[in-house]
């Protein structure tokens, strides 16, 4: 593939990015009265000719001509870091340009020089490194990795400095690094909340639609109960009895009512840190895979579906493009490498709605009891079921979770989740 042509796809993308968040009303730019374009010109007086640029966002006020805010933004597809020079060229041609509030945006899919950040802070120029996410864990919409707070801003700081600083870093969870003025963030959106703070107050309410400084999180919280509704619909649909949460019926059910598609693989590769990846989703292709090879036990094959079934079922598709599910999210479950909220909030929605179905709540508590009463057990005041490091309370565990094992045809990681979540389990292992 030629330069030209890499650039271009590069450029494609950066396009495909910004006019998704416009459109979708998360730019911080008023959509009714807003327009992106690829390869405008705008008139050079210095030039007495116009300057191309790769992308463009005209913002104009209602009855006017022309534009009130305008948005460039330079592509910059390298295999190195963006230099100084880079920066003061493209500075250059946004001075040429003639209007109120034009304001730049350098996307690069490499670092950037100590210099570039420099001159971009004094020139109020955004800086921003969109990562390749062919081998994200998680791959989300801009906004769904938006970090709103300042609390929020302040956790990301680290990540994002290096993220754009630093050539040979490697990232498998979010794709879009933003800077502008020593503010930090994931967030397309938020990266325009920064550029456009100090724009003239006169034209704030009609160009701009977005709250400044909001506290909420993009992805909105489910209480359990809630999601342990969605789970037994499910159960009802399919026409559950008792035991085992047939594969096949979910299977049925999620292609009849959801068109998804489920795939069998014998391999899906390897996430960053080398575990074996068990399960994808994909929205675009809405298809489920699952890996049969690494998911040689059917426990943890069904939890994985489930687990896929779960970002469906509870509209993940507005927050994810894809999300892949590696051996060590079941080992470790609720561990993230990262301290994002939005994506453990995702993460723990989809984990609790996977028990949820496949440990029907009335029928899970009911053999529960009865195996309770079996072992003749006693809350002394330490939980339900107790379980620390003696043998005894270590037998009893076992023999429970055994048999609900056989029961439901789970592993033993999605008994002690339910068990938890239900406040059944006092775990001090």
């Amino acid at each position: 593939m030629n330069t030209v042509k890499i650039g271009n796809t590069f450029e494609d993308r950066v396009y495909e990015l910004f006019s998704e968040e416009l459109i979708n009303n998360r730019l911080w730019l008023n959509p009714n009265y807003s327009k992106i374009f690829r390869k405008k010109g705008y008139y050079s007086r210095d030039r007495g000719k116009e300057i191309i640029t790769d992308i463009s966002i005209e913002s104009n006020l209602p009855h006017k001509e022309h534009f009130s805010a305008l948005t460039i933004i330079e592509c910059k597809n390298y295999t190195h870091p963006v230099p100084v020079d880079d920066i003061e060229e493209f500075n250059s041609k946004l001075a040429q340009i003639a209007g109120m509030n034009v304001k730049g945006i350098v996307v690069s899919s490499n670092s950037y020089q100590d210099g570039a950040f420099k001159y971009a802070k004094s020139r109020g120029i955004g800086l921003v490194r969109l990562f390749n996410n062919d081998n994200f864990q998680w791959i989300l919409t801009r906004a769904a990795t938006g970090l709103v707070t300042r609390e929020q801003i302040e956790k990301c700081k680290n990540n994002v400095i290096n993220g754009l600083s630093l050539e040979s870093y490697a990232e498998s969870y979010i794709e879009f690094y933003g800077f502008y003025n020593d503010q930090y963030t994931h967030s397309a959106s938020q990266l325009f909340n920064f550029i456009y703070n100090f724009v003239d107050e006169n034209v704030i309410s009609d160009l701009f639609v977005v709250l400044k400084d909001s506290s909420s999180s993009f992805v909105p919280y489910l209480s359990t109960n809630i999601i342990e509704e969605k789970a037994k619909n499910i159960h009802t649909q399919i026409g559950y009895s008792s035991g085992e949460v047939s594969t096949n019926k979910l299977r049925d059910y999620i292609k009849q009512d959801y068109d998804i598609e489920l795939k069998l693989s014998n391999n899906l590769g390897i996430d960053n840190r080398g575990f074996e990846i068990l399960g994808k989703i994909n929205y675009e292709l809405n298809e489920i895979s699952i890996c049969t090879n690494v998911n040689s036990d059917e426990k943890r094959e069904r939890f994985t579906f489930a687990h896929e079934i779960g970002h469906y079922i509870l509209n993940h598709n507005n927050y994810l493009v894809t999300e892949f599910y590696s051996e060590s999210d079941y080992e470790n479950n609720n561990v993230y490498p990262i301290s994002i909220d939005d994506i453990k909030r995702l993460e723990w929605q989809a984990n609790y709605f996977a028990s949820c179905l496949l440990l029907p709540k009335e029928h899970f508590l009911y053999h529960f009891s009865l195996l309770w009463n079996k072992e003749d057990l006693k809350n002394r005041g330490y939980g339900i079921l107790y379980v620390d490091r003696q043998q005894c309370n270590l037998d009893v565990f076992y023999r429970l979770t055994n048999e609900l094992k056989r029961i439901f045809n789970v592993s033993r990681k999605v008994i002690e989740i339910r068990l938890k979540n239900l406040e059944l389990l006092n775990d001090k292992r």
